[in-house]
């Protein structure tokens, strides 16, 4: 408690009166101010002082009131309680003072018993004790708020990590387990593979050449370089119509060797090329035969080949083609072999066959049929794969059913696949 006033009996009686007084087992701890120059150093240094007992009257006539309003305005400071008082209650009315200068209490010197002092200073604690209750309860309030909104930023923050990571994967889960063939035969695997590289009805002529001298070499992670070419082509294949022709190249630039995936299909817009990479936007689009995509190969695509310390690109014309280049850093790891014009000419006829009944393959539920549904739809016989062996696992009796979906991807029969689930959907 502060005691404000001019005169040094004040301090010494207020101090013997109050001498044995104590609340919530707490004695008083007394400070003494002379003039008001004091009394607002004191406060400034003691801003947790319940109690200030502020005389009117010091070194000015007003210089008590001058300490009130530097409490309340200069230093803003409403939990101090103010006890003014006076000898001369004419030179400061008492409600233009309370209202003015937000007083507690106003009282005239000569009012102050030791019951009514001892009264009013209970008053005033009890007053002060709510009020830094208050407050301290404010501010844990104001705390846990803060911390509920970081973390609902954070969980909103994870929660679109997640999504991205979710979206991301599904197109590439089934690339990660599926076999790599070797960069070195690109060409040799494209011409034996083209027959069975699906069962649909299809004619492409794809020129597949390499401009880079045979001696060149290229520093790159070849399995991932591998998932790259793997998807372009899967992709140019999908958006070219029958009799078009797709195109494979690498050029050198510099440091750096341009691999490009060239299609003569439908092409897109600007604006549709412009959301490839990114993954907040659907970019989903239905190949020349009906074909679903998650339009996520990209952005894998994307990946791979930055972490191989490339770029990728795509330029597309409407009604005129896709052409998709990506760089792969010219240094060293092994000599490209020089890739021999191969022309693939394929027609594919679709055999029939009556599958067994439904007695003697049993199906899994309907979630999981509807999944395999879609991979089949979309031609994804990798997907075809890792959805029969994980319906393998979940019970024993649809072993016979997983076991003719691999049969029929290894194949790439996605048309007798189709005919399967749809005997039993």
């Amino acid at each position: 408690m502060i005691i404000a006033d001019d005169e040094k009996q004040v301090h010494n009686v207020t101090k013997y009166v109050l001498n044995n007084f104590s609340f919530d087992g707490k004695k008083l701890l007394f400070l003494s101010a002379y003039t008001g120059k004091e009394a607002k150093k004191l406060v400034d240094a003691n801003s947790d002082a319940a109690i200030i007992l502020l005389d009117v009257v010091m070194e000015t006539s007003r210089a008590g009131l001058d300490v009130a309003r530097y409490i309340r305005k200069t230093l803003k400071n409403s939990f101090i309680r103010i006890i003014l008082r006076t000898g001369q209650p004419g030179e400061a009315p008492e409600e233009s003072v309370i209202l003015e200068y937000n007083i507690n209490e106003y009282k005239n010197k000569t009012e102050l018993t030791h019951q009514k002092l001892f009264t009013t200073l209970i008053t005033a604690l009890r007053s002060y004790q709510d009020l830094i209750t208050i407050e301290a309860n404010r501010k844990e309030l104001e705390i846990r708020n803060i911390q509920i909104g970081n973390m609902y930023d954070q969980l909103q923050i994870e929660i679109a990590k997640r999504k991205e990571k979710d979206k991301f994967f599904s197109i590439i889960a089934h690339d990660l387990t599926a076999p790599f063939q070797p960069l070195l035969s690109l060409s040799k695997t494209l011409a034996s593979k083209a027959p069975t590289y699906t069962s649909r009805q299809i004619k492409s002529s794809c020129d597949l050449y390499n401009d880079v001298n045979k001696k060149t070499i290229i520093y790159a992670d070849e399995n991932m370089l591998n998932m790259v070419i793997r998807n372009l082509i899967s992709n140019a294949i999908k958006f070219t119509p029958q009799g078009k022709s797709i195109a494979i190249s690498a050029k050198p630039q510099g440091k750096l060797a341009i691999v490009s995936v060239t299609d003569t299909g439908v092409g897109m817009s600007q604006e549709k090329v412009e959301g490839l990479f990114r993954i907040d936007v659907n970019s989903s689009t239905r190949g020349t035969d009906g074909e679903i995509g998650t339009g996520l190969g990209l952005i894998m695509c994307q990946e791979m080949v930055e972490k191989n310390g490339g770029k990728i690109w795509l330029e597309s014309e409407l009604e005129k083609g896709t052409s998709v280049k990506f760089t792969v850093p010219l240094d060293s790891i092994s000599i490209v072999d020089e890739i021999e014009m191969v022309d693939i000419d394929v027609e594919i006829e679709i055999e029939t066959e009556v599958f067994a009944t439904k007695k003697q393959l049993i199906p899994p539920p309907p979630q999981e049929m509807e999944m395999l549904y879609d991979f089949a739809m979309s031609g994804d016989m990798d997907g075809v794969q890792s959805a029969a062996r994980y319906i393998a696992k979940l019970d024993e009796k649809y072993i016979p059913f997983t076991e003719k979906l691999m049969i029929l991807a290894e194949e790439f029969d996605d048309d007798r696949i189709l005919k399967l689930i749809e005997q039993f959907m």
